[in-house]
């Protein structure tokens, strides 16, 4: 769901006028079998690792109440059905689209053998493909507005990825996983997290400004991003990274809105 709501407002963001009902039905969709045909696939291609890990054992797949079969071909399904709304949507949806998917399938894989590398290549995947799709599906071409909201997810994505590793750094000791603070250290993580939300935080009022949105949403999304900053810094100080990935979550729920609103408001 939230791939799919991020992808539709950057697309309400990016347009100049409104679409038909089909238009914002394909989008959102689209984005939410994508990311649930990469989920279900991952833990098919996972299930041997998930069912080591006593949290992750209790899985569908892992516990053996799911067929692999099965869940293969669903997770196969999902995507082909995303496939096609991006292709009736744009051609180059379905370019972005599949270059985010692919991506998304190997970093669960690269992390097990890289650490910084693998969270740099799915944080830039994750960024560009939606904010790509999402303008290709608007507009049917990108503009310097896209490369900034493919920088601002980019750099969100990244330390929600950070903090998600600080979280199951034990897990992936268990399976010999390379992640960051396995590799670098869990201050080294920290602070790549916290730089990460200050990039978040700059650009997220940049990218208001880009899109001509007036200056009290602009202000709001200054307070908003600002807010997530001092609140991940905080936690990150405190070695919190719980705090700061709650944080993580609620930014990236909120502020999609605030940007969809205000380019409504601005039509």
């Amino acid at each position: 769901m939230l791939v799919g709501g991020v992808t539709l407002s950057l697309a309400i963001l990016a347009m100049d006028q409104l679409l038909n009902a089909f238009a914002y039905a394909a989008i959102y969709a689209a984005g939410f079998l994508a990311s649930g045909g990469c989920n279900v696939l991952n833990a098919y291609f996972d299930r041997k690792i998930d069912a080591s890990i006593p949290r992750r054992a209790k899985r569908p797949l892992a516990a053996g109440l799911v067929s692999p079969s099965w869940a293969s071909k669903f997770g196969l399904a999902l995507i082909a059905f995303a496939f096609g709304l991006a292709l009736a949507l744009n051609p180059w949806c379905l370019i972005a689209m599949a270059s985010g998917i692919a991506c998304m399938l190997i970093y669960p894989r690269l992390k097990l053998k890289l650490a910084f590398s693998s969270v740099a290549l799915a944080s830039a995947a994750n960024g560009f493909s939606i904010s790509a799709f999402a303008w290709f599906a608007s507009k049917g071409y990108v503009e310097p507005a896209a490369l900034v909201a493919g920088i601002w997810l980019t750099a969100w994505t990244m330390d929600h990825l950070l903090l998600a590793q600080l979280l199951r750094t034990g897990e992936y000791a268990l399976i010999g996983g390379k992640t960051v603070p396995r590799v670098y250290g869990e201050n080294t993580a920290l602070i790549v997290a916290s730089v990460s939300a200050g990039g978040v935080s700059i650009i997220t009022p940049l990218l208001g400004m880009l899109a001509r949105l007036a200056m009290e949403h602009v202000i709001a999304l200054m307070v908003v991003s600002f807010g997530f900053l001092f609140l991940t810094v905080e936690a990150c100080r405190k070695r919190r990274p719980s705090l700061a990935f709650k944080c993580s979550n609620i930014y990236i729920g909120l502020t999609p809105l605030l940007l969809a609103f205000g380019a409504l408001t601005r039509l």
